[in-house]
């Protein structure tokens, strides 16, 4: 949005075009996504659909997992889909937009300074929930969701390979 605003450019013409670009950029995204986590995503599935079949407590940590990354797409698919008209109206100003990305990249930065020793398999249900509520953050156009979830997982004190990892796979119930 702000590389057209900047130079002029209406490329887009009406609002079904852009919409229909952002649809192109989110399936790139999970398709490259499902590429490179295709082994981790299938393991997940597997395990996480075996809990629903048999119904009893996770005894593989990646089925407790994989709920945990359906869960933490919850806040924000509530809150997108309450709000989906206030977002598309108010939100998505140029101003807004830049002041976003200089603040949650300066945010990003500290966060990433902080040690973390916690890997994927130590992720619990506080953590995705915590998680998912910083995904809102990321309905307001020019914040990252997976700049935010890296940051955020970063707070939670989990190492630079698990957020990357935790923020990648978490897009995928999210962005689906």
């Amino acid at each position: 949005l702000l590389v057209p605003w900047i130079f002029g450019w209406n490329d887009f013409g009406d609002q079904s075009i852009e919409k229909a670009f952002d649809v192109a950029l989110h399936l790139g995204t999970l398709i490259a996504v499902f590429g490179y986590f295709w082994r981790d995503l299938s393991k997940y599935v597997t395990q996480g659909l075996k809990l629903v079949i048999s119904r009893q407590k996770p005894v593989d940590p990646d089925g407790r997992i994989a709920w945990l990354f359906v869960l933490s797409a919850l806040p924000a698919a509530a809150v997108g889909a309450v709000a989906e008209d206030v977002i598309d109206e108010k939100l998505g100003t140029p101003g807004l937009i830049a002041t976003s990305l200089v603040v949650f990249g300066l945010l990003l930065l500290w966060a990433d300074q902080r040690r973390g020793k916690r890997t994927v398999e130590d992720l619990q249900t506080p953590d995705a929930l915590k998680i998912g509520f910083a995904q809102i953050i990321a309905l307001n156009p020019g914040t990252s969701r997976s700049g935010i979830t890296m940051t955020a997982v970063r707070l939670l004190g989990f190492s630079r390979d698990a957020a990357a990892r935790i923020s990648f796979l978490m897009a995928v119930p999210v962005t689906s």
